[in-house]
């Protein structure tokens, strides 16, 4: 649950850093362009008193330095919660001025206070930040209205009517965002379960590589693409020589840690790009994508002497002293022109390599 908290919140930092950086600035500028045109309404009289001109000039300069952070990017992902709480601070401070200029309690842009907080609820980095805010926000309100009508206002239904709405209005977004974060929590938690769930059933349990079902989607996929884009597939199927002696003789856990070596032996001589299964019992089978025939032939050999080479447990024991493993390779087109075929082609040649000694590959 932690990992996914985590990777909420980087998601929920992203979608706040886009929004930083492509719309808060020009609503910054629409808000200082329509708080003139609104303060020039109501108090059109006063706005030659210098105070008034002071705060519009620095929140213009404030505004412009914001879409300055913006246009070039200088807001970062590691940077925007401590960017987004200033601002926010700072917008919410202007908006308490907005309301100590226009009358105060009696202010018609009290009630925007409220609706200031709800902007949150489109992006923001954590509920803790938020919880800041709303306190901020009730405390510019308070500050705003005593400082022009005094200890007086808190006898006035004005002041309980926007102070309740403002703190109504936290309440219900705090709500809202602490149901958005548990519901995209349980989203993503569904998700990785669905996406863990479908991982199992491709997987083979001991190996931990892919299992005889995927082998078969991915062979009849790869060959439909190899057809229509015309490029070759070499199969390759492993047998492990004289497993069934050396399980009789170590016990089946011992076969069972072989057959996990092996696979992570195949695994690092693999090119990334190749798909490694398990066939079944003591056999494996790689598709090589792109693969002709020589290159599967290097791949087979070279895989075997990483198996013989590998100090097995109990190897001295076996025939030769080491564990080896014997190699079919088919390659489409040169070998078959189907999937079935293809596989056919493999086991005959992988058969053709145990019977003649399995200490060699047949191509």
């Amino acid at each position: 649950m932690k990992r996914l908290k985590k990777e909420l919140e980087k998601q929920k930092i992203g979608q706040l850093l886009n929004r930083e950086n492509r719309q808060t600035p020009y609503i910054r500028i629409g808000v200082l362009i329509g708080s003139i045109f609104v303060t020039w309404l109501l108090k059109g009289p006063e706005l030659e008193r210098s105070h008034f001109l002071l705060v519009w000039f620095l929140y213009g300069v404030y505004t412009f330095f914001s879409w300055a952070l913006a246009h070039y990017r200088w807001i970062t992902k590691s940077s925007v919660t401590k960017w987004w709480i200033f601002s926010f601070s700072v917008d919410t401070s202007f908006g308490g001025f907005l309301v100590y200029s226009t009358g105060g309690v009696f202010s018609p842009v009290a009630p925007l206070l409220a609706g200031s907080l709800m902007r949150a609820l489109v992006a923001y980095p954590n509920l803790p930040s938020f919880y800041v805010m709303f306190l901020v926000h009730l405390v510019v309100y308070c500050a705003a209205v005593l400082s022009l009508g005094g200890s007086g206002v808190l006898f006035r239904p004005e002041f309980w009517f926007n102070f309740l709405l403002l703190f109504g209005t936290g309440m219900i977004t705090a709500y809202v965002i602490r149901n958005n974060d548990e519901i995209s929590l349980a989203r993503m938690q569904l998700a990785g379960e669905s996406a863990e769930l479908k991982m199992l059933a491709v997987t083979d349990g001991l190996t931990k590589i892919y299992n005889y079902r995927y082998f078969q989607q991915c062979l009849i996929e790869e060959m439909r693409r190899a057809a229509r884009f015309d490029i070759p597939v070499s199969l390759l199927i492993f047998d492990i020589d004289l497993f069934k002696t050396y399980n009789d003789t170590f016990g089946h856990p011992a076969g069972d840690r072989v057959l996990k070596e092996v696979a992570q032996i195949l695994r690092r001589h693999l090119r990334s790009s190749d798909i490694l299964c398990r066939y079944g019992g003591d056999e494996f089978v790689a598709i090589l994508v792109g693969a002709n025939g020589d290159d599967a032939a290097q791949v087979a050999r070279k895989t075997k002497e990483a198996v013989e080479n590998f100090p097995f447990q109990g190897r001295e024991y076996l025939p030769g002293g080491k564990l080896s493993i014997s190699v079919g390779v088919a390659t489409y087109p040169d070998d078959a022109l189907n999937h079935v075929d293809l596989v056919a082609e493999a086991d005959r040649r992988l058969y053709a390599a145990k019977t003649s000694g399995g200490r060699e590959n047949n191509v």
